[in-house]
């Protein structure tokens, strides 16, 4: 099982595949693909999708293989539990791009497949319980993520709507390096203004929800 995070912007969903050497347009999440990414994001511009080829605890859906096109050409899959008006050989059918081959490696029989339940940055900044708070004078709430400061050292956590497994917190661990230096230097001038003294051995953030 992998994570992998789809976004959307003026020319419509891609996947986020950095290490991707091609063009971005080979990326694009078209010809259905695209439909189901609108469901799945509930009217947002991302959605992380918890995706692998055999049956996992808490998947919510498959995508079952109707055809291969070619190895460059695609192949066409429909969704089980969330139907798409789309129509490709009939309908509730998508296409996946060759892309596929850069995910698995091939075009697998069955995708099995659920979002990911995390707090985003909009939703932090915009939600009247969970949005820019301080707390106190040791702990605030910032762009999706909790910033606490105890016994001399600083936590930093994303918030998850749900409680993630250890791979998922492991996967954001990576993912959220940049962000968490960035919200550790502006945590330790809001600490310093109220007087905290801080330990040069920092605990930072070690994925998901710490106590």
């Amino acid at each position: 099982m992998r994570i992998y995070r789809f976004y959307k912007d003026e020319n419509g969903w891609f996947i986020d595949l950095k290490w991707f050497p091609f063009n971005k347009a080979w990326l694009a999440m078209v010809a259905g693909a695209d439909e189901l990414l609108d469901i799945l994001a509930k009217g947002k511009k991302e959605v992380h999708l918890q995706i692998g080829t055999k049956v996992f605890d808490g998947c919510q859906d498959m995508l079952g293989r109707e055809a291969k096109l070619g190895l460059f050409k695609g192949a066409v899959y429909s969704p089980s539990v969330n139907m798409i008006k789309h129509e490709l050989i009939k309908k509730n059918q998508l296409w996946l791009c060759p892309a596929t081959l850069w995910v698995f490696g091939y075009y697998p029989d069955t995708i099995y497949f659920r979002p990911i339940g995390v707090v985003t940055e909009e939703e932090s900044k915009n939600d009247k319980l969970l949005g820019n708070a301080v707390l106190s004078d040791t702990m605030i709430i910032q762009d999706g993520f909790t910033c606490r400061f105890k016994d001399g050292k600083i936590q930093i956590n994303r918030m998850f709507k749900e409680p993630p497994t250890t791979e998922i917190k492991q996967w954001f661990e990576k993912r959220d390096k940049e962000k968490v230096e960035e919200l550790t230097e502006q945590f330790k001038l809001f600490l310093k203004k109220n007087g905290k003294v801080i330990k040069k051995d920092l605990r930072r953030y070690k994925g998901g929800l710490q106590e």
